[in-house]
């Protein structure tokens, strides 16, 4: 075919020299007219034809759609009162409130935000960048899965190496107070990934009993972003018709829950407490029971139709009873919306009991205690603390082979002006670290954990020098000088 086309187009140019010859009468040059129009069809066609066999012989490219990489973040929760949110939103930051201030990511496998059941509690990203400001020598050091990676300052800027892409948790701790955290990228293979994380509604959060004291099982904290505490229905029974109810400030389709069932701060007291087996869910108008299975972790059910509104009810259906306590708990929620869409809600009434407590502790010793981040250095290591006004608390232990962290609940048992009486409950999280150099030439390293329930009365005393001492039957802490 390639033959054909070039002997057509010698030809063709060959009789053009002939058409204009000036010897020619005018019949002939008609001839060759009529002649050079058929044969500059067939030269037309010769193209054509060979236009589809180039065709035939390199197929098109297929257009490339470039689809962006999505990073799923299950939950957020921070230890300061300012949202997470501002890592994600534009003109918006997170801030420290004081040195053991941070914020923790947890992530979920982005493909799987449709599909219902057990959720798969881990993401991967290769790399990720952080920008912060703050005082001189700013910095923040990032947590994967519980060990350090190291330390981003925020006078460097740029992305960060995640050593080992599937990632559980990421925790980011300041080195300051008023840190500012004002972006939060996560890259894989080189390329941005777009984040998808819950949306804040306004609204409130009620329930038809909470088990006493109630300032530790709120509903309110179906939301916090955190598994190790939840809400505990108050009835004598197994709670069956306890219900909570959410009005949100704006109108909502609702397809379906993300639900941590039961108590999922230790195994010991997912199994000793209740945890629910049918969930009834309500906008009012329209209703569905839902199934929730009875096991730990985080699972993704959805309604067979949306209901939609400002206000909900989620009413315990049917349960499986504690093994030694009939309370049902509920750990946490996600509100699942059109378009893949997850809603947490925030109530305001949290940040008013944390301000009713303030004001309630202030001119006794825990006015001292309360919010402050106290360090201390040991002989081996160092000893932190912190009680939060939220009815939280952690303690950290760092010993040469001994890592312990004490975290939970606190509330007030007694309080004058120159003492008090609080009672912590939790868990203890022991990681015992083993160096052995007989066993091989180059010895090794080996970790034992062991996470137990734990629950302490601690004393706070102010002596006739104003020293303050925090001595319990288990624990003794140090209170450094004002």
């Amino acid at each position: 075919m390639k033959k054909l086309f070039d002997f057509k187009k010698r030809f063709l140019n060959d009789f053009l020299k002939e058409l204009f010859n000036p010897g020619e009468n005018l019949v002939n040059t008609v001839r060759k007219l009529t002649l050079i129009i058929v044969l500059i069809l067939l030269f037309i066609q010769s193209c054509k034809e060979k236009k589809e066999i180039e065709s035939k012989a390199t197929p098109p490219q297929e257009k490339q759609i470039q689809v962006m990489d999505q990073v799923l973040i299950g939950r957020m929760n921070t230890t300061s009162s300012t949202s997470p949110l501002g890592l994600f939103e534009p003109e918006r930051f997170w801030k420290s409130e004081n040195e053991l201030d941070g914020i923790t990511l947890f992530f979920n496998r982005s493909e799987e935000i449709m599909n219902p059941g057990k959720i798969t509690e881990t993401e991967e990203f290769d790399e990720i960048s952080l920008e912060c400001r703050g005082k001189e020598s700013a910095s923040v050091q990032v947590f994967k899965d519980g060990k350090s990676l190291g330390v981003i300052f925020c006078s460097e800027p740029g992305k960060f190496l995640i050593p080992t892409p599937t990632t559980h948790s990421l925790f980011l701790q300041p080195n300051q107070k008023d840190l500012e955290i004002t972006s939060l990228k996560f890259f894989r293979k080189g390329g941005e990934m777009k984040v998808i994380y819950p949306e804040a509604l306004q609204g409130q959060i009620s329930a038809s009993s909470t088990r006493k004291p109630e300032e530790s099982y709120p509903p309110s904290q179906l939301f916090d972003g955190s598994i190790d505490f939840g809400w505990v229905e108050g009835a004598e029974d197994d709670g069956i018709g306890e219900w909570v109810s959410i009005e949100l400030d704006q109108e909502i389709q609702l397809t379906g829950l993300e639900i941590f069932n039961g108590y999922q701060r230790l195994n010991e007291l997912f199994q000793k407490n209740g945890a629910l087996t049918g969930l009834t869910v309500s906008d009012g108008k329209d209703s569905e029971t839902l199934k929730i299975a009875d096991k730990q972790g985080g699972q993704r059910v959805f309604l067979t139709k949306p209901l939609s509104g400002k206000s909900f009810r989620f009413t315990i259906e049917s349960v499986r009873t504690g093994s030694k306590w009939k309370d049902t708990v509920i750990s946490e929620l996600i509100l699942l919306g059109e378009g893949k869409k997850r809603f947490w809600v925030n109530d305001p009434s949290v940040s008013q009991r944390e301000s009713n407590l303030r004001k309630k502790i202030k001119n006794s010793p825990l006015e001292n205690l309360v919010n402050r981040a106290f360090k201390n250095e040991l002989d081996l290591g160092r000893l932190d603390y912190i009680f939060r006004s939220n009815g939280s608390f952690v303690i950290w232990y760092d010993e040469e082979e001994t890592k312990r962290v004490y975290d939970g609940n606190w509330v007030i048992k007694k309080l004058d002006s120159d003492s008090a009486e609080i009672f912590l409950f939790g868990r203890d999280h022991k990681v015992i670290e083993f160096i052995s150099r007989e066993e091989s030439t180059y010895g090794e390293n080996r970790e034992e954990v062991n996470t137990l329930m734990f629950r302490d009365n601690l004393k706070i005393e102010t002596d006739s020098e104003g020293k303050i001492s925090l001595k319990g039957e288990k624990l003794n802490l140090p209170f450094p000088p004002m």
